[in-house]
């Protein structure tokens, strides 16, 4: 395959998960949901970095059975060129009293005034991608504090980055699984050469900007 990570675009996907148990021993079904974040280089070289979102809820999932999405998975990033680099963070949650407000929460949480202060940094010239990581990890606790506000339980939180200079670039073809005492989640890394292809995640830009589809 002939890949070019200078213009070439990636995405990010989870083909599946599986919840090993709930935080409820007893029962025999979880209602998870999924809440993913990722930042690359090309957001935050904007004067207003720009994070993509991504939320979806599970109704009764039994445990050990494995959730699996159609195609190429449930993208938590791209497709897009990064840059020098990705990162993702994605956090697993059980229980939301009110999935019809779970997008509405998570983009409150994002633009509130404590995210917007960890996303100002982000604005300081020439921020690393350890920067940049470290502020996606302090968003998606930021996230997992506010849906522990309903009385929801956190099941599991992973993350990654990948690299341009990197062989393969950006680890394409690989795929890798985290997991826990609860999750199993696979993450997958697709390569898209010479496609000109539409974003699929909503994109939100930062300070106060409503979200847009790119």
């Amino acid at each position: 395959m002939d890949f070019n990570p200078q213009q070439d675009t990636i995405a990010i996907s989870v083909p599946a998960f599986r919840v090993r148990r709930g935080t409820d021993g007893l029962a025999r079904y979880t209602e998870p949901y999924l809440v993913s974040l990722a930042i690359d280089e090309s957001g935050i070289a904007n004067p207003e970095p720009v994070l993509y979102l991504n939320s979806l809820y599970f109704p009764k999932v039994a445990k050990w059975t494995w959730v699996n999405f159609g195609g190429q998975g449930r993208l938590i990033y791209g497709p897009k060129n990064p840059g020098s680099f990705v990162s993702y963070s994605v956090l697993f949650m059980e229980n939301d009293n009110d999935v019809r407000k779970l997008g509405e929460t998570v983009e409150k949480v994002i633009k509130s005034t404590e995210a917007q202060a960890l996303l100002g940094t982000l604005s300081a010239a020439n921020p690393t991608y350890q920067v940049a990581s470290l502020v996606l990890t302090q968003l998606t606790a930021l996230v997992a504090g506010m849906l522990k506000q309903n009385e929801d339980d956190e099941l599991a939180r992973f993350e990654g980055t990948f690299f341009r200079d990197f062989n393969p670039p950006y680890n394409i073809g690989d795929s890798f699984t985290h997991e826990n005492d609860f999750v199993t989640c696979p993450v997958k890394v697709i390569p898209l050469p010479l496609q000109e292809v539409k974003e699929e995640l909503i994109a939100v830009n930062f300070p106060g900007a409503a979200p847009r589809m790119v």
